[in-house]
């Protein structure tokens, strides 16, 4: 007589592979997104301080223009 008992499963403790690999691909989409909005976040910096940097060439011209009634060549 085979005194053996059948293991089965009774406290679902563990994560199934198709869970693992949802959460894999939740988190591939979440990075891409931040990657993304990474980038235009620093390309809205470089323009804002490319903006900064021409209106100090603007005052600096102007205030030449002031001092010597001419404008640099």
């Amino acid at each position: 007589m085979d005194t053996r008992t059948c293991r089965t499963r009774t406290t679902g403790r563990a994560f199934t592979l198709i869970e693992l690999m949802i959460v894999i691909g939740l988190i591939g989409i979440l990075v891409t997104l931040v990657v993304s909005v990474g980038s235009a976040v620093r390309a809205k910096a470089a323009e804002n301080q490319t903006r900064a940097v021409l209106k100090a060439v603007q005052g600096a011209i102007e205030a030449y223009a002031d001092t010597y009634r001419t404008v640099p060549n």
